[in-house]
């Protein structure tokens, strides 16, 4: 092949790498109850790893930026799940709305739910993390987290049964 053909393919193909997206890379990975999520990972790569992990996972966050907009993140079909940065407040996550929700509680449960170490950046209309069920979730626990952010309704955190980070500052319903 003649070298300035070569040379103009090298050319745009460098071109197009500019125009791809960041996370291009960003992935979940993992299976049972160990994963992880790359900086970038989107919202619905982050919930096929929550629908697809067993019960009491641990879902390990890289630190970095993440845009979770445009939707919320069910933990409804898992009994018990670690959502974690691994450097505590290096995960940034943008959002739009309610983002983390567990609204369909259909029995009781003593397994860990947790959110820890993330960076919450946006808004939300009833609270950016909401546990709420007609049975009891006994081991909610959310620490090492920062809220960044505005909401319709005042609340940050909805929890009704659990533990949350003592330092924590704001309304907790």
């Amino acid at each position: 092949m003649p070298k300035a053909l070569l040379a103009g393919s090298a050319l745009w193909l460098s071109a197009v790498a500019l125009f791809l997206p960041a996370n291009a890379e960003a992935a979940c990975s993992g299976a049972g109850g160990s994963w992880t999520c790359t900086a970038g990972s989107t919202r619905g790569q982050v919930q096929t790893a929550i629908d697809e992990a067993a019960d009491e996972a641990e879902i390990r966050f890289a630190p970095g930026s993440y845009d979770w907009s445009g939707g919320t993140l069910s933990l409804n079909n898992i009994d018990g799940i670690t959502l974690r940065c691994e450097a505590p407040g290096g995960c940034v996550v943008f959002h739009d709305r309610d983002l983390i929700i567990k609204d369909n509680v259909v029995a009781s449960s003593d397994k860990l739910h947790r959110i820890s170490g993330f960076n919450f950046t946006g808004s939300s209309g009833t609270g950016t993390l909401w546990f709420l069920g007609h049975f009891d979730l006994t081991r909610v626990r959310v620490d090492h987290n920062t809220f960044n952010e505005t909401s319709t309704s005042g609340c940050a955190v909805a929890v009704f049964l659990g533990a949350i980070d003592a330092a924590y500052v704001g309304n907790v319903y």
